[in-house]
């Protein structure tokens, strides 16, 4: 055994004296030729030998006294020989060493190899040329990104950087509310600064503060007509078996023979955009919105529109009579006063009434004979708001934004979100008049006295909204618009009745006169649409036309207080608020912003 052991270690110190040797002639064909100079510090694997080892007498370039950061994570030589050789060196020489390739943040570049001093062209100076490190004298261009209009705007700064952004937080124009248009959109990832999302966003940059808009309308709106109900008959005495029951064919008046015309108004609105401010996001690497908000009041109005509708019968033509279809029992009338002879007279005599109608006797001297009767129409609104807008709540855009920029966005969607307060009155007014002439034993005086039994109604709903401004974009100035609100209201409605005349009117059963009023308040439900267009006629000012319908029900209105009969005071005082209403018409007006 032992034997063997020594024969081993024989073997084994063979194997490396012959091996070791080859290496050893291996490695001497790569040093190098005796015409270089070699590095005078130990050979060290991690370390690549330069050709030519610069002496302290050559002229090095200066680096910058700033050089790239070290990086943390930097392993330090292990070999003390070459670090006390790179110690005797000259300061600017020691930069010339390179550092093997280190893993590092991406922004670290290692120094590359430069070429001894002798090979650089004659004319170069150490200070004017690149160096190793790749700085050059020539100024650094900083990076501007385009706006979506192509012109440039301030600089970014890269993700991540605590510096202030380059957009002012209050931004530009009124960030989606002119009024009711689009306005610019923040695109899809929510980038500050996409004016070419929207309509009416291209103010100028860096406009700060608060932002207003407003603008100016006429009004062409009108009613719906209510439902009828038969006032008046005409009846040919000369033609008739009596009694008779007045068919529809021979009605001559109605509730709604007027028909409610388109009447004038105006409108006002005015408000301002406000911002909660933005934040630098490092996903699109630009300034970007938080919110945008605005608030706005409304007002407008719809002027009184009279109208009178009359049927007559010429006194000439006895065989012709209009009776009315209205029943005013309960009610008794002078016509002559507390100081006249004639008394209270029941107040169907002045009106005609009487079913089923009798064929009349030879008139006697202080017969009544209608001969006009008529009703009066007068419709009015007044329209008060306070609306908070959330801009934009929704947007969709044609290609939207990618990333830091915006591209063309045509055509784009924006839906602002809106609730508020309002205010809403409607005046509408009723009357049905009654001339009549007096027989004074040879002939009919025409136009004795006029009787009329008036209606006024006033419903006033306050309540709060919500609704919706939608924008869409269909030209570079065009645009489409449909605006939408809703709410549930409190209704104070007010009603006044009343009959009277020259003379003295009074209730049968209590001797009062012959106007009650009354008042209630209900639940009504408004619903508003305004679909239009605009036109840019510049950057700060744009027309507008637009259709704009309002449905209200819940409401009381004035011929649906007719009264059935005056035997009960009480029974008049109701107030029936089951009506519904619809006004609509056209808005033309200019808006602006600044």
């Amino acid at each position: 055994m032992k034997i063997h052991l020594a024969w081993m270690r024989f073997a084994a110190a063979a194997v490396i004296a012959t091996f070791g040797g080859e290496f050893a002639v291996g490695q001497s064909q790569y040093a190098p030729s005796t015409a270089i100079q070699p590095y005078v510090a130990q050979p060290d694997a991690s370390v690549a030998p330069y050709g030519v080892q610069p002496t302290p007498s050559q002229a090095m370039p200066v680096y910058p006294t700033t050089p790239y950061p070290l990086v943390a994570d930097k392993p330090t030589y292990a070999n003390t020989q070459r670090e006390a050789s790179k110690a005797s060196l000259p300061r600017q020489d020691r930069y010339a060493v390179t550092a093997p390739a280190l893993a590092a943040p991406p922004q670290y570049q290692p120094p590359q190899y430069q070429p001894p001093v002798a090979q650089r062209s004659a004319g170069s100076s150490a200070l004017g040329m690149r160096t190793a490190m790749n700085y050059s004298a020539e100024p650094q261009q900083v990076e501007t990104l385009p706006k979506p209009n192509g012109n440039a705007i301030s600089p970014s700064f890269p993700p991540g950087n605590s510096m202030a952004a380059p957009y002012p937080a209050s931004g530009d124009g009124t960030a989606g509310y002119f009024a009711s248009d689009p306005g610019y959109s923040a695109g899809g990832n929510g980038v500050y600064g996409c004016e070419s999302c929207g309509v009416d966003g291209y103010l100028p940059n860096g406009k700060s503060g608060a932002r207003w808009f407003g603008g100016v309308y006429g009004l062409v709106m009108a009613r719906d007509n209510p439902s009828g109900e038969q006032l008046s008959v005409l009846i040919d005495e000369s033609s008739t078996t009596f009694p008779v029951f007045p068919s529809q064919g021979t009605t001559v008046l109605w509730t709604n023979s007027n028909d409610f015309d388109y009447q004038g108004g105006a409108e006002i609105r005015i408000g301002a955009v406000f911002s909660t401010g933005g934040s630098y996001d490092d996903t699109c690497g630009s300034y970007c919105r938080q919110q945008d908000y605005a608030w706005e009041a409304v007002y407008w109005w719809l002027d009184d529109d009279p109208d009178l509708y009359q049927y007559n019968v010429p006194l000439v033509d006895p065989d012709l009579r209009l009776h009315s279809l209205r029943n005013f029992s309960g009610l008794e009338y002078d016509p002559d006063g507390a100081a006249g002879p004639s008394g209270f007279v029941p107040m169907n005599v002045f009106y005609d009434y009487q079913l089923p109608i009798n064929q009349p006797a030879a008139p006697v001297a202080g017969d009544i004979r209608v001969q006009d009767q008529s009703i009066r129409t007068n419709f009015s609104a007044q329209n008060l708001e306070l609306n908070l807008l959330r801009l934009p709540m929704f947007t969709a855009c044609g290609t939207g934004c990618d990333g830091d920029t915006c591209s063309t966005c045509e055509p784009s969607l924006t839906i602002v979100g809106l609730c508020g307060f309002r205010y809403l009155r409607i005046d509408d007014d009723f009357g049905f008049g009654s001339w009549y002439s007096e027989f004074d034993g040879t002939n009919w005086v025409e136009g004795s006295d006029m009787l009329s039994y008036d209606i006024n109604v006033d419903n006033h709903l306050v309540g709060f909204q919500l609704g919706a401004n939608m924008g869409y974009r269909v030209a570079s100035r065009w645009s489409v618009f449909w605006d939408t609100s809703f709410g549930i209201y409190n209704n104070y409605i007010e009603s006044q009745q009343s009959v009277h005349g020259n003379g003295d009117v009074r209730f049968i059963a209590t001797g009062a006169d012959g106007t009650l009023s009354s008042n209630k308040d209900d639940l009504a439900f408004l619903g508003e649409m305004r679909l239009g267009t605009a036109y840019d006629i510049s950057a700060n000012v744009r027309g507008v036309l637009a259709y704009r319908a309002i449905g209200i029900t819940g409401v009381a209105l004035s011929t649906e207080q007719l009264a059935d009969d005056f035997s009960s005071s009480a029974a008049v005082q109701r107030i029936d608020s089951d009506g519904s209403l619809v006004i609509h018409g056209a808005q033309a007006g200019v808006e602006w912003r600044y």
